[in-house]
């Protein structure tokens, strides 16, 4: 397993966190009593953590941080042609009784671009993640796959399938 991190993505996943940070440190309050309990579901997700990248020409690569309170933060870029043509900004985290799965989607040109609605936690395990059209399969120790439904016409999906390997993970 190599252990290189692509400037790109740890700039871009440096960024996402110091924003992340900046907004603790710009006068939000700060949260009232203990924090949350840690929740099961999230806890399993935990061997997202680190970076991915995709088989194929056109890579991606995402970069999932460790669980932390109840939460995992990942970006993805997306490249074609050479050029990067997409980058995301990801959150899963427990809400209440529920997991959700948002994200702040950016063009190349780092200019805000429509996203999907929020997503829900249909089922998870130790292997499998399924939000409503989105999920992770671990189907190795350092490799998965993303299944991403596709609207299609008629209200019926397709299924694109990315596999992805794992390039570095977050120290212990």
């Amino acid at each position: 397993m190599r252990r290189i991190f692509k400037p790109a993505v740890s700039a871009l996943a440096a960024a996402a966190l110091l924003g992340l940070a900046g907004e603790a440190f710009a006068g939000a309050p700060a949260p009232a009593g203990p924090p949350p309990p840690p929740n099961p579901a999230i806890a399993k997700m935990n061997w997202l953590a680190g970076t991915w990248r995709s088989d194929g020409p056109n890579p991606i690569q995402e970069a999932f941080t460790p669980v932390g309170e109840n939460e995992l933060v990942s970006t993805l870029k997306m490249t074609r042609g050479g050029r990067t043509n997409r980058y995301e900004m990801r959150i899963i985290r427990a809400e209440g009784d529920k997991i959700t799965f948002n994200e702040l989607p950016f063009g190349g040109d780092l200019k805000p671009t429509q996203g999907p609605p929020t997503m829900t936690l249909v089922s998870s395990d130790d292997k499998t993640i399924k939000f409503d059209n989105l999920s992770y399969e671990r189907t190795g120790e350092n490799t998965m796959t993303m299944t991403l439904m596709i609207p299609g016409p008629n209200g019926t999906s397709n299924p694109s399938k990315i596999n992805f390997t794992r390039v570095s993970k977050f120290a212990n």
